[in-house]
């Protein structure tokens, strides 16, 4: 699940379009900068128009750019903007949307872009929760509060990380498991590799409790091999620890840009 980021072109708007095969009455410009079809119209004449925008003009579907966003990156970032001071990074507060669709002009999202040092600036100065292997510091997940830090669900558990462990739980009362430096175990590697169900457990490196699940984090353990060695950091969420890529969306100039869920 995701978002689009569409930015339109102004072809049709400069007559540099091919002529619809249709009446050219039926088409208008709306305020975002969109080719839109006016009402009522058939379901033949609707045809038509989403095939002639297809090829209208040198841009694919009339469009100058068309980005897709990472949804839980996409909430990373509205969650770093809940954080940090309030008067900062104002146009990426109103860019970002509040629902499955939002416009906005080609000033806001340049103002936006120009706004995005400071927010990296800014959110490299959080302090969150990141669940790493301890042998060589890969980073497998970051705490993701829109989410309650959960990043994996199934077989009637949640795993997740916050600002107090790692968590096992079956609901938001009940922790079965909470850690901050433990190994993951699969006793039926084979299983698990195969159908991810195989069961895996889980030990408190500081206390000795251990849990027992048929979920595991990683799959990547074989029978009679060492456990994996997790541990949960708390740190400032620098770049170097979440890719630039996966929590900041492009936002670019053009005609007009939206944001569409999908």
């Amino acid at each position: 699940m995701g978002l689009i980021a569409v930015v339109h072109c102004n072809c049709y708007k400069e007559g540099k379009t091919k002529a619809p095969p249709f009446a050219p009455e039926l088409l208008r410009i709306d305020e975002h900068g969109s080719v839109e079809l006016l009402s009522p119209y058939n379901a033949d004449t609707f045809s038509k128009f989403h095939r002639w925008q297809e090829s209208a003009c040198s841009h694919p579907r009339m469009g100058l750019a068309d980005f897709y966003l990472n949804y839980f990156g996409f909430r990373q970032v509205q969650w770093a903007l809940s954080t940090i001071d309030a008067d900062s990074c104002r146009a990426m507060r109103k860019i970002m949307p509040e629902d499955q669709m939002q416009w906005s002009s080609a000033d806001l999202a340049s103002h936006a872009r120009r706004e995005l040092p400071d927010f990296v600036e800014l959110a490299s100065k959080i302090e969150s929760a990141f669940l790493i292997e301890s042998d060589n510091g890969n980073v497998l997940h970051s705490y993701a509060p829109a989410y309650r830090g959960v990043f994996s669900s199934g077989q009637s558990v949640e795993l997740g990380i916050d600002m107090q462990g790692f968590f096992i739980a079956q609901s938001d009362d009940e922790k079965l498991f909470r850690a901050m430096r433990f190994e993951q175990t699969l006793l039926e590697s084979e299983r698990t590799h195969k159908s991810a169900d195989g069961e895996v457990e889980y030990r408190d490196l500081e206390t000795g409790k251990s849990v027992r699940i048929r979920s595991a984090i990683s799959r990547e353990v074989n029978p009679g091999v060492r456990p994996m060695l997790l541990e949960i950091s708390l740190t400032l969420a620098r770049g170097d620890e979440i890719p630039r890529e996966k929590i900041l969306p492009p936002f670019c100039q053009g005609n007009g840009s939206r944001s569409r869920g999908c």
